[in-house]
Order: C-alpha cells, then structure tokens, then sequence
C-alpha cells in the first residue's frame, strides 16, 4: 500500500479546512494561510531531495549512487502567522551528510513565504514566484528548474481546488465580506487590498467561500468579486 507523503497529508488537511471550515472562534485565513505555508516549504523539501537524489519516490535507477530516502524528521518553525510544522525528509548512504540548503537559508524567507501562501489564493503563483522565493542570499536558486516547475505546478492545483470548488451546498445563515490588508510580493512593499467572504452555517461552523485581490478600487473590484 502507498505510504502518504506529509505534503499529501498536508493537502488533504487544507481541503478538510476549506470544505468544511472550523469553529467560529478561529481565524480562517489566519489557518489556511499557516496550512498553506506547511504546504510549501514540505512540497520544496522533498523536491530538494528528489534533486539531490535524481529520482523521485519510488523509482529505481541502478546507474545512481546517490543514497536514499529515511524517512522524516518533525521540524517546528515561527512565522508571523504562528507556529508552523514540516517533516524534514532525511537521506542515508550519502558521500557526505545531506543537509537541507532550504532550511539553512529558511530563516530569512518567512515572510516572503507568507506572502506567498496569500497570493496562491488570490491570484495563483507563477514559476517566477517560487524561483525568486527560494534563492540563498547569493541569489542562486536552491531548487532545480524542473523542481521549480513540479512544485508551481502541484500549488496551481490547490488554487484550482480552491476557486472551482462548489458552493451551492452550504446552509448559510450569515454573510460576511470585508477586506484585509496585506503586503503581497507584487505590491512592491505596499499593502494590498485582498477581498475576503466567509459564512456562519447553519450547524455553527465558519467556512472561507472566496478571496480575491482588489485590484481595482475597492467599490468596483467589490462589485466584481460578486459577480464571479
């Protein structure tokens, strides 16, 4: 039987938050957006091991020496959001001892990861987003272009996840949209209006509907995000 990646896991996790919501008493953005940061850095840490082994979960390659997969190990991080949590993938029979380039250099791109998990919802995230959110200092990049491409491709999902998703089946009883103001990666240090709508249902619990950025005046980009 397949064994379940933590970064499947932690999907499966962000569609039970987004499908059926939480008690009223919690910050749904303030989760999805933690949810969501746990969802980034685990997909770029186990596509740094597929780098440095040159194979992916379960494939073989004789030619390669390159050591394998042992397992995780639970790492805990702060970030403005709160405290998030990730499995570290480990590697064995190494010519030297593997150690994660993203996590050396994770301590000075949490923020920038923030903004990123915002932005997934909001408008989605390009191969340029994730290359430009993990160079080192240096500005080399610490994931392959073809681990670049897989982990876009893999975050798109979940945004499609997220506004395609169907609606119709939720007994709302009240109706809630406001607007939050956030510093996204586009906005160039500027605060960005991010249009939010969330419901009481009728059995108490509080579901995120939509999230759209405000591009436009506050009034008619109000307009638009009901209209889609």
């Amino acid at each position: 039987m397949r064994k379940i990646q933590p970064s499947e896991k932690i999907s499966n996790e962000i569609s039970e938050l987004v499908e059926n919501g939480c008690q009223q008493s919690d910050d749904l953005l303030t989760l999805l957006v933690k949810k969501s940061i746990e969802k980034i850095l685990q997909e770029a840490l186990e596509q740094e091991v597929t780098d440095q082994l040159g194979r992916d979960y379960y494939e073989r390659n004789p030619q390669l020496n390159t050591g394998y997969r042992n397992g995780y190990e639970p790492r805990s991080f702060k970030t403005a959001e709160g405290k998030i949590s990730v499995s570290v993938p480990q590697v064995r029979n190494t010519d030297s001892p593997y150690r994660s380039t993203i996590l050396q250099n994770l301590k000075t791109r949490t923020s920038a990861l923030e903004r990123l998990a915002i932005e997934m919802y909001v408008r989605g995230l390009s191969t340029r987003d994730i290359e430009d959110t993990f160079k080192d200092d240096s500005g080399k990049s610490l994931i392959s272009k073809d681990g670049v491409s897989q982990l876009t491709a893999s975050l798109s999902e979940e945004y499609e996840r997220f506004c395609q998703r169907a609606l119709s089946g939720y007994d709302v009883v009240y109706l809630f949209v406001d607007a939050v103001y956030e510093k996204l990666r586009l906005s160039l240090g500027a605060k960005e209006a991010i249009l939010c709508a969330w419901a009481i249902l009728s059995d108490g619990s509080k579901v995120l509907l939509h999230l759209a950025l405000a591009i436009r005046n506050l009034t008619s980009a109000g307009l638009n995000f009901f209209a889609t």
